[in-house]
């Protein structure tokens, strides 16, 4: 789910808000939820852990929770500002982070634009959620398809989801995977990982996790057996896992899911 934080048109001369250093910059500042900025001025630079970028006209900024940034006046822009904890999202979001040239902006900004507006309105976050992805699809789709040299290796990928999401239920290995993508384990390795952001084996056990929170909603089914209908090879690993990726023990984590669907 993509919850919306604060978003708004922003213009940084005389603005008595921005604060600048003797240096010409902004304070350097860490990022804590996800940025997206569109530049519709020239001039100005923004900083990204450390690499300068000099502002154009239709240039697109993506910043992630945890890097650093600092800016040098003047520009203008439109600023969106979100959490989001879909993994796969965020894992696409990668390949257009930084600052990118998108000659469509004008669309972008009447997108967001009128989430501005949503935001403004009671009741709109399913709407926002599918404004912001809207807005994430349309970059990466111009973006990302036209730097990623790994977008060639796009079908043996799904080929290897595709064989992971069939499997969940069964013991698989790296070479299980990787024979399905019609890979070398090594060589699919270093693509998945560069594509998606993390290992073949981090995906799959947080693909069992998301089926394992599903079936744990459904009462008639026990813990053993979510476990083992999701690939866990015991109780045990099963409880030590879904606690590790969500601070819950799956126990707890029924409990609490049938507290809130009483109430």
């Amino acid at each position: 789910m993509i919850k919306y934080v604060w978003g708004c048109y922003f213009e940084t001369r005389n603005n008595r808000f921005v604060k600048i250093k003797k240096n010409g910059y902004t304070p350097l500042r860490k990022v804590c939820e996800y940025e997206i900025e569109v530049y519709n001025s020239e001039g100005g630079i923004s900083v990204i852990n450390g690499k300068e970028f000099h502002i154009k006209k239709g240039n697109v900024l993506v910043a992630f929770p945890g890097d650093q940034r600092r800016s040098k006046p003047d520009f203008e822009c439109y600023s969106l500002k979100f959490l989001c904890d879909d993994i796969e999202f965020t894992c696409k979001m990668k390949e257009i982070a930084g600052i990118n040239y998108y000659e469509n902006y004008d669309e972008i900004i009447k997108e967001i634009e009128s989430i501005y507006l949503l935001a403004a309105e009671v009741d709109k976050e399913i709407v926002i959620d599918a404004k912001i992805r809207s807005v994430v699809a349309a970059l990466y789709e111009k973006i990302a398809m036209r730097k990623s040299e790994n977008f060639k290796h796009i079908t043996v990928i799904n080929k290897a989801v595709d064989f992971m999401l069939n499997n969940l239920d069964k013991k698989i290995s790296l070479d299980d995977i990787s024979n399905a993508a019609g890979l070398s384990a090594g060589h699919f390795h270093r693509v998945f990982r560069e594509f998606y952001h993390m290992s073949p084996n981090d995906y799959l056990i947080h693909k069992r996790i998301e089926s394992a929170k599903n079936l744990l909603m459904n009462n008639l089914i026990s813990i053993d057996e979510v476990a083992e209908k999701c690939g866990f090879t015991s109780r045990a690993y099963f409880d030590v896992t879904f606690k590790k990726r969500t601070s819950l023990t799956p126990a707890d984590f029924r409990r609490i899911s049938f507290q809130q669907s009483v109430f």
